[in-house]
């Protein structure tokens, strides 16, 4: 439960001092999975949510849809690994791609750190572009294949881009409230893109391999 608690000391008559303990929200399935809060694998998870996507207006936002969406299910999941042994080994492993990912993602933060709004969007670009790749891609690909039309990518790129222009322009303007929006957009459109893009990669790839068995015939 994420809330605040405030503590007031006097150590004098004609002072007093106001000392806010924030605390955030437990990663319930990550803790259920590796066994303790204290893991590190569940430190990583918690370190990059409170140093570095709450450390902006983009990223609270975000993570307050987050939190709506992701605390509707997870304690029912919690629950089922501390049933399952199973269940708890198969999402610790799907869990370390995910980690892989903000570890790597932070580097873009790094680097953009001197405009903390732009650094936690594109660090987000970046880890949903990885996420997408890694766990949406292999399950898609294979219908996508079948399918005679083949994928547009034009289609999340050009929501990606709204959702971008959206986004920096209500931080620009001081509109907040549309970041609700904006952000889980940006998210959204990036996950979406690496399927249709590693799609249209094959079908090229296909056909520069038929090109190339037809000149060798």
């Amino acid at each position: 439960e994420e809330h605040s608690e405030s503590i007031i000391l006097k150590p004098g008559a004609s002072k007093s001092l106001e000392v806010r303990l924030k605390r955030h929200r437990r990663c319930l399935i990550a803790t259920a999975a590796y066994g303790s809060e204290l893991a590190p694998q569940v430190e990583v998870l918690r370190g990059f949510r409170d140093n570095y996507i709450l450390s902006t207006s983009s990223g609270e936002a975000f993570m307050e849809i987050f939190n709506a969406w992701y605390y509707s299910w997870s304690p029912y999941v919690a629950e089922a690994e501390e049933r399952s042994p199973t269940l708890r080994a198969l999402i610790k492993a799907s869990l370390y791609p995910l980690i892989g990912c903000l570890l790597l993602s932070q580097g873009v933060y790094d680097a953009l750190s001197s405009t903390p709004e732009l650094a936690v969007v594109a660090t987000g670009i970046t880890i949903s572009l990885l996420l997408g790749l890694i766990y949406l891609t292999p399950p898609t690909l294979p219908i996508l294949l079948k399918l005679r039309r083949k994928p547009d990518a034009r289609i999340p790129l050009t929501a990606l881009l709204i959702a971008l222009t959206l986004h920096f322009t209500a931080l620009r303007l001081g509109y907040l409230s549309v970041l609700y929006l904006s952000g889980p957009l940006v998210v959204l459109s990036s996950l979406s893109l690496p399927p249709p893009l590693v799609h249209e990669l094959l079908r090229r790839l296909r056909i520069h391999v038929k090109v190339l068995r037809g000149l060798r015939a």
